[in-house]
């Protein structure tokens, strides 16, 4: 008789209430073998009319985050300001392990931030710039480890028939990370990245720096053999950059060699872009620089059987504190529900096209389990294009909106889309909760380790 290998976990997850943003908060807490907990967050940022909204709710995550003031994975969709301005106040004495962000050339990151409108001395223009140094500026006592940039090596200046960019370019020698820092945690827990080369983009050995890594478009990360991040960053470029990408350049080479200051840089980059459309003058084509992010549990060998016994949501209105796990406020339960993941989208367009590539590299069993989607773009109409809409089976779709927004977000008619699929209205004033127990089990006779 076959003895049974048994884990079990509290998964929790939050949509803060930020009004017109995106603000996620997720923990996972392992109970059994042994009690330690693991915190992601995706993007932090709200436009200027929620600030105060967004101030509340980085409070309210930091006090989550306990004595041990550690973010283990922080991932950042896009470059837009919605989407990140919360970063200077989260970051604010925390350490993060592992900073995620899609890869861009330094080019094209400043020429997003102009198309945005963002002025040379703001903090949008000073993130695009160089977004490692700026963030790691905010840590105050903490520390910024490990950055990973995911995209495609051959969507570089190369690709493109463009200049070789600012940043160094990875070492030939592409034998993995050196050494990635991190603080030690039990092997149940432990982070890695499986499929996937990591190429360390400068070795210099400066403990004082973030360790910076280049990986290919559509890694994996695992959380010990219990729960996983896959990523997926293919961006549609628009048109040939090749000539405006070697006007910004030459600016921006002359700001790293001190002789032009950023907001006179931004300026200079301006006048140039209104001659180009690389990005177009719509932000739905600077959107599409964006990650799909998946996280769930892993339902694969060693383990033999993984589900959920208890799986409850709630929608939390902002005046009132939360209590993991026992709320009573619009709760819904289900019991023995079968493993869900979640899908982060950013802003990205989710059309047919995309859906079929995160399909075919995610595969159609993790596909099956999306039971949460962030809804792409606060639900607008450009982020969903009704071919999307095949081979959903998702059941919750979580529209993260402002009340007062001028785009009118979310339109009916991604509304009506998604009428089946449960729609969620996160705001400045109702945030949105997921809590669930789940187990895995490998072997026969029911006996714990």
């Amino acid at each position: 008789m076959s003895r049974v290998t048994r884990r079990l976990a509290h998964v929790r997850h939050h949509h803060h209430a930020v009004g017109q943003g995106l603000f996620c908060f997720g923990e996972f807490q392992l109970i059994h073998p042994s009690r330690e907990s693991f915190f992601w967050v995706h993007d932090c940022g709200a436009t200027t009319a929620d600030q105060d909204a967004l101030r509340r709710e980085v409070t309210r995550a930091k006090r989550d985050l306990g004595e041990r003031r550690t973010i283990d994975l922080l991932i950042l969709s896009h470059f837009d300001s919605d989407h990140i301005s919360g970063l200077r106040e989260l970051l604010r004495d925390v350490s993060v392990d592992w900073l995620v962000l899609p890869y861009m050339l330094p080019a094209d990151r400043i020429l997003l931030a102009v198309a945005a409108g963002a002025s040379g001395d703001s903090d949008f223009a000073s993130y695009a710039y160089d977004p490692v140094a700026f963030l790691s500026e905010f840590t105050g006592n903490g520390e910024i480890r490990n950055v990973v940039f995911i995209g495609d090596p051959d969507q570089g200046d190369n690709a493109q028939g463009g200049e070789a960019p600012l940043a160094p370019e990875p070492p030939s020698d592409t034998g993995g990370p050196k050494s990635p820092r991190g603080r030690h945690r039990s092997e149940f827990l432990k982070m890695h990245w499986e499929d996937a080369l990591l190429v360390e983009i400068d070795s210099e050995d400066d403990s004082r720096k973030p360790k910076e890594f280049r990986v290919g478009s559509a890694p994996r990360l695992l959380c010990g053999d219990l729960w996983e991040f896959l990523f997926l960053n293919k961006p549609a470029w628009r048109g040939n950059p090749l000539i405006l990408r070697r006007e910004v350049n030459a600016v921006l080479r002359r700001v790293r060699r001190g002789e032009l200051p950023l907001p006179d840089a931004v300026d200079r980059i301006r006048e140039i872009y209104r001659r180009s459309d690389q990005f177009g003058n719509k932000a739905n084509g600077r959107n599409n620089i964006s990650l799909l992010t998946y996280a769930g549990p892993i339902c694969e060998p060693p383990w033999s059987q993984v589900r959920a016994h208890r799986h409850s949501c709630s929608l939390v209105p902002s005046d009132i504190e939360i209590a993991w796990p026992g709320w009573t406020v619009s709760e819904w339960s289900r019991l023995n529900f079968h493993p869900a993941a979640l899908m982060y989208t950013g802003d990205v367009t989710l059309n047919a096209a995309l859906r079929k590539q995160a399909q075919d590299t995610w595969n159609m069993e993790r596909w099956r389990r999306i039971e949460f989607l962030q809804v792409p773009h606060h639900g607008a109409e450009s982020g969903w294009k009704e071919t999307a809409m095949r081979e959903w089976e998702h059941s919750h779709s979580v529209f993260s909106y402002g009340t007062t927004n001028s785009h009118r977000h979310p339109r009916p008619a991604v509304i009506t889309a998604l009428q089946n699929h449960g729609p969620i209205f996160v705001n400045e004033f109702q945030g949105f909760t997921w809590w669930c127990l789940l187990e895995w089990r490998r072997g026969g006779t029911v006996t714990d380790d």
